[in-house]
């Protein structure tokens, strides 16, 4: 694979399932959570057909969009949630904004924030042999508590430990993240977040799957800041990014597959708002609703919808489409 300097991957086993002949990442690309390099497409003669994927300087893929074989990025572009790109897609202008299933230019462009992240950012882009050797150690460091804790202590008293040092935690992050708005990238990747973010990954992976979808995940949410109403059901352990900052009403229903995310990732740039989903909504599966939204109540949200930064979403009414827009 040809990928240039200050490449920031988020998750980086779907760049491994990607034939590495195949793809070029220029410099300071950026990829979130879920994003998905397919492989292979299937044609109507049920071939399989590869081709190249070229991601342009400074491009940003946002939670789970999908980039399809023969896919050319110009620099300078942001690719939205739940986003699909394909070899028609085409936006030769820099600074653009692309959304929709398949992919649109929005007659919007990305604000520079160049200025602000340079201010911020202090450390180098590459990684010294002394940062890789703490980091493994602090990971040997945190697996042997985790070891200790589930084997020193009965079966049932282990998930319950657990769940209080996850909530001690993450208060503790929350006590450090309120004193300001927005961090960079750089500032996120750091000991305190990595140590919270292990505990975090074992948590969902151990408890997180005998929470899920019981009302035992709303007690665990309210522990954690959030605002939840009566009646509330929730589907896994990961639908709600930031609980400290979420408010849900009464007899509010998340399917399978939604999430409530108050922050964003805009060019490197972490910010966070809050989100207010109110009463008698309903998420229906593989739903994103992103940070300052307000659901105004009894909202349906159909699936593969994604509710923009900032929007508000009147009462009684039904929204569907990358981005939201009101059906009848």
């Amino acid at each position: 694979a040809h990928i240039e300097d200050d490449v920031k991957f988020a998750e980086f086993t779907q760049i491994l399932y990607f034939p590495t002949d195949l793809l070029n990442i220029e410099r300071g690309v950026t990829t979130f959570a879920g994003t998905k390099l397919a492989s292979f497409e299937m044609t109507k003669e049920g071939l399989c057909y590869l081709d190249e994927i070229h991601i342009g300087a400074n491009t940003n893929l946002t939670n789970w969009c999908t980039i399809m074989p023969g896919t050319r990025l110009s620099p300078k572009t942001m690719i939205g949630s739940l986003t699909l790109i394909v070899p028609d897609t085409v936006s030769k202008d820099t600074n653009r904004v692309l959304l929709g299933i398949p992919a649109r230019e929005m007659p919007f462009v990305l604000v520079d924030t160049t200025s602000f992240v340079d201010g911020l950012s202090s450390s180098s882009n590459s990684v010294s042999m002394h940062t890789l050797m703490f980091n493994c150690l602090h990971f040997f460091l945190y697996k042997s508590a985790f070891i200790i804790l589930y084997l020193s202590l009965p079966v049932a008293f282990s998930p319950l430990l657990h769940i209080m040092i996850v909530c001690v935690v993450y208060r503790f992050s929350i006590a450090i993240r309120n004193k300001r708005t927005q961090f960079t990238f750089s500032e996120v990747i750091n000991c305190s977040q990595q140590f919270f973010r292990l505990w975090m990954f074992d948590f969902f992976i151990f408890v997180g799957p005998y929470l899920s979808g019981t009302q035992f995940l709303v007690f665990f949410y309210r522990a954690l800041g959030a605002q939840i109403g009566c009646d509330v059901i929730l589907p896994h352990i990961s639908c709600l990014t930031d609980p400290d900052l979420a408010t849900i009403g009464d007899h509010v229903r998340l399917q399978r597959g939604a999430h409530v995310q108050c922050h964003t990732f805009e060019q490197r740039v972490l910010k966070f708002a809050p989100v207010n989903v109110n009463h008698s909504s309903v998420l229906m599966n593989n739903t994103l609703v992103l940070s300052g939204a307000i659901l105004h109540g009894r909202n349906r949200i159909l699936p593969w919808t994604l509710v923009m930064k900032n929007d508000q979403l009147p009462p009684n009414t039904n929204w569907s489409g990358v981005p939201a827009q009101q059906i009848l």
